[in-house]
């Protein structure tokens, strides 16, 4: 399996492990190895797999982005707009 990846790092990769860049590639990311090379890089970069309150940190944290944007821009239009503004239509 080819994951998205740019050419020139796949042509890279396979230079140094020395296969051909257009020769497929098929790994089994469930196999055991797998499994224990994914666990070796979180120790040694100190992340670790996503968990259930991990997700909901993050998505409470975009929600809370995403809620207060959207009433800054609604308080900026009607801050710009004055005294004269109902409704975010001007007065005349």
């Amino acid at each position: 399996m080819r994951l998205d990846s740019p050419p020139d790092a796949v042509e890279h990769v396979a230079k140094q492990v020395g296969v051909a860049a257009s020769e497929p590639v098929f790994q089994d990311f469930t196999s055991s190895a797998a499994i224990r090379h994914r666990s070796g890089l979180r120790d040694l970069t100190g992340r670790h797999e996503c968990t259930r309150t991990d997700l909901v940190k993050l998505l409470a944290h975009l929600v809370d982005m995403l809620w207060h944007g959207e009433r800054r821009t609604a308080n900026d239009a009607r801050s710009r707009c004055g005294p004269n503004c109902r409704g975010g239509r001007a007065r005349r």
